[in-house]
């Protein structure tokens, strides 16, 4: 696991209620580093590369990673960065896949008045940090919209 990469318990369906069947951050980590168990969430450090997806899966908000923030910039009024460490030339800074922005971030952004995310990313489709279509950036706008 990443430093930095954290779990709320209180906060996770699963740990609140053993009989739930929420496994929306496991299914969402491309690493299989996160596991749904009766009772919680179990981490599997070694294979866990701080990519952000299973924070933006999560309904509850129950997994956070300080860094997530440092991947989005606001540069002019209404307008947002959103820069991906593979994308050629990335900025310094750019630690985590664009593609992990969860829809509370995504909405943040808008109450903020970010009008325009400019995307900066590389090849998606040889990534192996790739989320599926259902679990993608375009997937979170297009539900935010």
């Amino acid at each position: 696991m990443k430093p930095g990469l954290t779990l709320a318990p209180g906060r996770c369906v699963v740990a609140q209620m053993p009989r739930a069947s929420c496994a929306a951050c496991a299914e969402a980590c491309p690493h299989g580093a996160l596991t749904a168990l009766p009772g919680g969430i179990s981490l599997s450090p070694g294979r866990c590369s701080g990519c952000g997806h299973c924070v933006a899966a999560c309904p509850q908000d129950a997994l956070s990673l300080p860094q997530l923030p440092a991947a989005v910039e606001a540069e002019a009024e209404g307008v947002a960065h959103v820069s991906c460490p593979r994308a050629p030339d990335p900025p310094e800074g750019a630690r985590l896949c664009a593609q992990a922005l969860s829809l509370r971030e995504l909405a943040r952004l808008w109450l903020g008045g970010t009008r325009i995310l400019a995307l900066r990313i590389g090849d998606c489709s040889g990534c192996p940090e790739a989320p599926g279509a259902e679990a993608g950036l375009t997937s979170r706008l297009a539900h935010l919209n």
